[in-house]
Order: structure tokens, then sequence, then C-alpha cells
């Protein structure tokens, strides 16, 4: 195992894992910086962290799946029930390998940097994404899918505040990081982050406007049970393509 690897594997989960590249960052902060770790995470064995490390690299080993605009405007058309069920169990195994590879960029971080609050609330939030997505079952019917939803939901509201706290945990952070190494760091978390909410909010809205079709469809009124739609008719699709505007004009968005 290379020597950088068998570091990470020692050091913590928290993003005040040590980098290799910042050993001499570490050697002058380690004391300075050992009272702020304020996780719950800093209380676990070296064996359970090594363990969590280990799962963590089965994800960073897979590169995520690109998806384009036509692609998503696509799959969304003539969206029947096993589509939707497709679509599901894509972002279910996408969005863990996403946030793998942000936990891992935290974990690089120079020490000092990943001990500052903001960050670690941010890295904590990812953590704990990445265990539920990962450890979410396959999702096999329109009901595992609402549930599958809401667990989505859940996370994205979670995730509200990633932008100003990775800001002002930047911000604070000026002085200890090269500005080459914080704008990789920003620039990577804010793309990734762009896609990921475009995977689920994509997803979400496509399970809102099938189930609003098919109740339609049913003749349900409002008030009628979700669990009479157990399963869609045979050959029942919806035309709505999500959060896509297949209509948009970029030159009128621009004026």
């Amino acid at each position: 195992m290379r020597s950088d690897m068998m570091l990470r594997h020692v050091s913590s989960l928290t993003p005040g894992a040590v980098s290799l590249r910042h050993s001499t960052t570490v050697a002058s902060s380690s004391n300075a910086s050992g009272s702020l770790m304020r996780s719950s995470q800093a209380g676990r064995s070296l064996q359970q962290k090594f363990y969590e490390n280990r799962i963590l690299d089965r994800y960073t080993s897979q590169e995520p799946k690109k998806v384009t605009l036509r692609q998503l405007v696509l799959f969304g058309r003539q969206l029947t029930e096993d589509k939707l069920i497709a679509s599901a169990n894509y972002v279910r195994s996408e969005l863990p390998v996403r946030l793998a590879h942000r936990i891992s960029d935290f974990q690089y971080l120079p020490y000092i940097a990943g001990t500052n609050p903001h960050l670690q609330m941010v890295y904590d939030l990812y953590w704990r994404a990445f265990d539920e997505f990962r450890k979410f079952p396959v999702v096999k019917t329109l009901d595992d899918n609402r549930r599958f939803c809401d667990n989505v939901k859940k996370n994205l509201l979670e995730h509200s505040q990633v932008i100003p706290q990775l800001g002002m945990g930047v911000a604070e952070c000026a002085e200890l990081v090269a500005p080459e190494e914080i704008d990789r760091f920003m620039g990577q978390m804010l793309i990734s982050r762009i896609s990921r909410r475009t995977l689920g909010e994509q997803h979400l809205v496509l399970s809102e406007q099938f189930d609003d079709d098919l109740r339609a469809h049913l003749g349900l009124r409002p008030e009628e049970s979700f669990a009479q739609l157990g399963r869609a008719p045979r050959g029942f699709a919806t035309q709505r393509i999500g959060i896509v505007r297949a209509d948009c004009s970029v030159a009128q968005v621009v004026h």
C-alpha cells in the first residue's frame, strides 16, 4: 500500500485527517488545533476509523457516471413506472460515489483547516448523507421510491446551508491554506454540489409528477391514500420531464 494511502487510513475520517503534502503544517499546528476537535467522530477508535476509510475507498475508486441535459430530457419523456424506479436506483447508487469523492477532498485539507467548525459541520453532513444513501436498499416498487424520495428531500433540506458554511470556513482558513488549494477545493465542492442537487431534484420532481398524473389517471381525490397507487396500470406514462424546461430560451433568461 502506498505510504500516502496508509497515512490516510491511519488518520481519522474527520476533515482533520493528515495529508502527506501538508506534514509540515501538521507538525506546527497539532497542539493548537487539538482542542478544536469537537466532532462526535473524534472519540472513535483507530480501528473503526480504518474500517470506515476502507468503506470510503470502495466508493472513491469509482468514477461518477456523467449525465447530460439531453439524457435527462430523453429519459423524462414517456416516463413509465420501470423508468422511474430505474431513475431512483441510479440516483441511489450515484450520490454516495459523488459524496465519497468530496469527503476525500476534506481529508486532504491541512489538519488545522480541517478542524474549522464550519468545515467540520459540512464534513459531518456529507458523511451522514454518504452513509444513509449507501445503506438505502434497492428500490423495487413505487412505495419504495416514495420512501427514497423522502430521504432525498431530507438531505436536500439539511444541506441547504452548506454554501454559507463553506464560505465562512474557507474565509477563516485563508491564511492557513495556499490560494490555489482553496480554489481547487471550492471549485470541486461547488460543481459537485450542483450536479448532486440536479440529480436529486430531477428525480424528486419526476416522482411527484408521475404520482400526480397517475392519481388523475385513476380518478383519485386528493385525500385518497397513495396506497392505492402501488403499481401503475400497464401502459401508463407521463410526458412531463421534471425540472427541465424544454421551452427555455437562453437569450430570454440572459436579458
